[in-house]
């Protein structure tokens, strides 16, 4: 695109950091202090004015500029020590790496795909309204985060979001009123007027405490602190400190090969520069868990290697395990206490709205659950009144929550019930119906008996958070697409550069070669194998729910099963239906084979099942290792920081891990 000049240029200068002059000498962006030597100033940026010849400063509250910001050439910059330096905006350096880098004839080479089919896409993106499709694929890849903010740099390059047909697509989850219900011990009816509409007012204040701030930054770090506040924790560090993960992410030659420490050393390295505090970094190394309470997780079909980690290093460290379940999973099977939940059509409940769907659907109880299985909310309630019980005969008054603050057995369960408000399940729905609907999610005024009624209700919006994570206000009448306040408005983006990034100018991520988004093979985790395992969800199930369920295993070949390319298969004496082993340095499971065409000559696409479906219950989640990348720890900078569903490392990395295949009897 850019070889073509098919690039978007005004709105590469207003929307991204591409305009940012960037030092030559170290890598890092032009700061104010690097010129002034004052500390107040370190966050400032520059363009170059190519009207008035002289640096500008970018401004941080807006994207609208009064001049032309270059984004071609190389300038003198005097320093506060009077020293000189060359600066160059980002986009210009964005192509020397390209040309010596990328070129449609390299990337062929690393892909295989053709390169006029190259040069034909990049048309297309570039002189159209493109929309693209971000799924869970990517994040699942060690340098999914690579693939997709190349994908963004394409669409910005083309000036591809903001407006109608355009942007990228991943998942959108309207605000359907579990977080008013489960944060809050009063009713919505307590709470909504003075509440509602806080981030606004929020904004408002801090607008006026500090002239370069706007909502959505005010939001951003408000986040970073709750979730600190709240005691949401990256999950690496409990499987790493406590569940045996560090056997298997320090292994230095199952390491990116740009990485000179590995995760452990990363980790230390973070919390010595107080990346995380003392509240984000739980539990602490020297405190283990001693009770592991299992809610909608099955971590032993879930959690890469968890078959081994957790059976191995975990479970005998603890004094308890339980988990409510609606069957007998594979974690369940080695818990102490399973609390039976009833299931999705055994009690009333209503669907979540997710992605291209508008729709949220109630679900009324259709049968009684049987035995003793009861819904969640109803088993969450009779453990607060037995754990508020139990503290009153023992004499214990107080307790410390994950947020560090104190809280009386006593009110436990009138807190958890708001005052009885919330005694069973349907009570809980009623008032997330309620809360949905004060927000905006649903019309204004919409209850429970409408609900009922109608059976579905349309989502009317997203929710203030949703509003202010998406940039875009929601209409019904019109397609939704994210980013176009800050098109329409000239807002800044909630980043460090206060702009759409692509240059991340953080020390870790220029040691390894990451500024920008760059190709890198995934590295050998697991041991260096010529296959690589690619995955999905099964036929019959978004999740592994119903993965053993007899009518839908009638729909294939009733047992776990992987697919193999037919060539490769006749090359190893393997036919459709064989059993084969699967192996790495990790451990090995057994398949059944069916042959495709459509897979990749390197491929074995395997989807989910449970563990107890494997002989010996050995899947293939114990071949997988789930390899968090190290340098997803940084903190210190704005959009890196860790907050609650984002900024951390993902123990879930499992795309492209290297097995070998062989003949079961082989």
């Amino acid at each position: 695109m850019i070889e073509e000049n098919w690039i978007k240029q005004d709105f590469i200068r207003e929307q991204t950091d591409l305009a940012i002059l960037v030092r030559r000498d170290n890598g890092r962006y032009l700061r104010a202090i690097d010129i002034t030597g004052k500390k107040r100033d370190k966050d400032k940026l520059y363009f170059y004015d190519t009207l008035e010849r002289k640096l500008a400063k970018a401004p941080r509250k807006k994207l609208s500029f009064k001049g032309q910001q270059a984004l071609e050439g190389t300038f003198t910059v005097q320093l506060y020590d009077d020293s000189e330096i060359e600066v160059s905006p980002a986009f210009s350096l964005l192509r020397e790496k390209l040309n010596k880098e990328s070129t449609p004839e390299i990337a062929s080479k690393i892909c295989g795909v053709h390169v006029d089919m190259i040069r034909q896409l990049a048309e297309k993106v570039a002189t159209k309204r493109t929309c693209t499709y971000i799924g869970f694929t990517s994040a699942k890849h060690y340098h999914g985060d690579l693939m997709e903010r190349s994908l963004l740099l394409a669409m910005a390059l083309s000036g591809n979001w903001g407006k109608p047909g355009t942007g990228f697509n991943c998942f959108l989850v309207p605000d359907i009123g579990v977080g008013g219900v489960g944060a809050r011990d009063k009713p919505i009816d307590h709470w909504a007027k003075p509440l509602l509409g806080l981030p606004n007012k929020f904004g408002f204040m801090f607008k006026k405490m500090k002239k370069d701030m706007t909502t959505e930054v005010m939001m951003s770090e408000f986040m970073v602190k709750a979730t600190a506040k709240h005691g949401t924790v990256a999950p690496v560090f409990f499987l790493y400190n406590h569940a045996g993960y560090d056997k298997l992410w320090d292994k230095p030659e199952w390491n990116d090969p740009t990485l000179d420490r590995t995760f452990g050393e990363y980790l230390k390295e973070a919390i010595e520069k107080e990346y995380y505090n003392e509240q984000q970094y739980k539990p602490a190394p020297d405190k283990p868990p001693k009770v592991l309470m299992l809610i909608a997780n099955n971590p032993l079909r879930r959690n890469r290697s968890a078959r081994t980690t957790y059976v191995e290093e975990l479970f005998p460290k603890l004094d308890l395990i339980f988990t409510l379940e609606p069957r007998m999973s594979a974690t369940a099977a080695f818990c102490d206490i399973v609390l039976p939940a009833a299931w999705y059509y055994e009690k009333d409940d209503m669907t979540v709205t997710f992605h291209l769907n508008p729709y949220t659907a109630l679900i009324e109880k259709a049968v009684e659950p049987p035995g003793e299985a009861k819904p969640e909310w109803e088993i969450f309630n009779l453990l607060m009144a037995k754990v508020t019980e139990r503290a009153e005969q023992r004499g214990m008054t107080s307790f410390l929550d994950r947020g560090g603050r104190k809280r009386l057995y006593k009110d436990l369960h009138q807190r958890f019930t708001m005052k009885g408000h919330l005694a069973t399940q349907k009570d809980a729905l009623k008032e997330m119906v309620k809360v949905a609907s004060a927000i905006g999610t649903f019309p204004k005024n919409f209850d429970y008996d409408q609900f009922q009624t109608l059976g579905q209700v349309r989502a009317h919006g997203i929710g203030p958070e949703g509003n202010i994570a998406t940039a875009s206000n929601f209409d019904t009448s019109k397609p939704f697409y994210s980013l176009a306040k800050h098109l329409d408005e000239k807002i800044a983006y909630p980043t460090y550069a206060r702009r759409a990034q692509f240059y991340i100018d953080h020390e870790w991520f220029l040691e390894v070669g990451e500024a920008f988004p760059i190709h890198k093979d995934t590295p050998p985790v697991g041991g260096d194998y010529p296959f690589k395992i690619v995955s999905g969800h099964v036929r019959g199930s978004i999740h592994s729910m119903h993965a053993g369920t007899p009518d839908f295993l009638r729909l294939h070949r009733g047992q776990p099963i992987l697919f193999i390319n037919p060539d490769i298969a006749a090359e190893k004496g393997i036919k459709d239906a064989d059993m084969v082993k699967i192996y790495n340095d990790l451990d090995e499971a057994q398949f059944m084979a069916c042959t495709s065409s459509s897979v990749s000559p390197d491929q074995l696409v395997i989807y989910m099942f449970e563990a107890w479906q494997f002989k010996d219950w050995k899947s293939h989640d114990n071949l997988l290792v789930g390899m968090p990348k190290s340098i997803q720890l940084a903190g210190d900078y704005s959009q890196l920081n860790y907050r609650s569903m984002q900024g951390s490392p993902s123990p879930a990395n499992d795309r492209g891990l290297r097995v070998n295949i062989v003949r079961a009897n082989s």
